[in-house]
């Protein structure tokens, strides 16, 4: 009997340890975790050009903007508007300008250059870029070059002045070969002038 009660006492100890083993890791103690997450969105590109106020949005890198550069006629000789010409048409004595808006509305800095090409330039037509200080017969080329940045959020705008001397004198480029004799035979062909505008904007890395 009394074997039989010590094995019984011994389970009954043995069971007790077990199952305190097993409750000992249910006690309560300090436990963290943390989890986290990130995620960026990409940077819009939206570039806009035209006339001010109403400028337009270009899709890709290149675009080639028309306009029409002899929307303003003003005298030469007085600089107010043209009253002795036809309106919408040039003759010697004309001048005026044409501003292109440029709007950089993306989230990033861009660059820009503008590339010019004029048709019907046997006209005796004179560009200036920049204010009037420089007058010469051919936009190819001429600034802004593709180096010239224009923030995020902001525009800027380009002025381009154009004149037809009324005499040679009164021309930068056109002083031996125009004359009198040259412009009239213009006048009885009426030819066109186009001046096209090419526009590219690229990201600044």
């Amino acid at each position: 009997m009394g074997n039989k009660m010590l094995k019984l006492t011994s389970f009954v100890l043995l069971v007790t340890m077990i199952a305190l083993t097993l409750v000992s890791g249910t006690y309560a103690k300090y436990t963290s975790s943390a989890s986290g997450t990130d995620s960026a969105v990409v940077a819009k590109w939206d570039i806009k050009a035209g006339v001010s106020g109403s400028e337009a949005s270009i899709t890709g890198s290149n675009a080639t903007v028309a306009f029409n550069l002899f929307d303003t006629i003003n005298d030469t000789s007085t600089h107010a508007a043209e009253t002795d010409v036809a309106t919408g048409k040039i003759a010697p004595g004309t001048e005026g300008s044409f501003e292109m808006s440029i709007k950089n509305d993306s989230e990033v800095t861009a660059r820009y250059g503008i590339n010019y090409t004029v048709t019907g330039n046997d006209v005796p037509i004179e560009f200036s870029t920049d204010g009037g200080t420089t007058w010469v017969t051919s936009l190819s080329n001429v600034a802004p070059s593709n180096a010239t940045q224009i923030a995020m959020n902001s525009s800027t705008t380009v002025t381009v002045m154009w004149r037809w001397a009324f005499t040679g004198e009164g021309s930068a480029n056109y002083t031996s070969s125009q004359t009198d004799a040259t412009d009239t035979a213009l006048g009885l062909s009426t030819p066109t002038v186009t001046v096209n505008a090419t526009l590219t904007v690229e990201q600044v890395d």
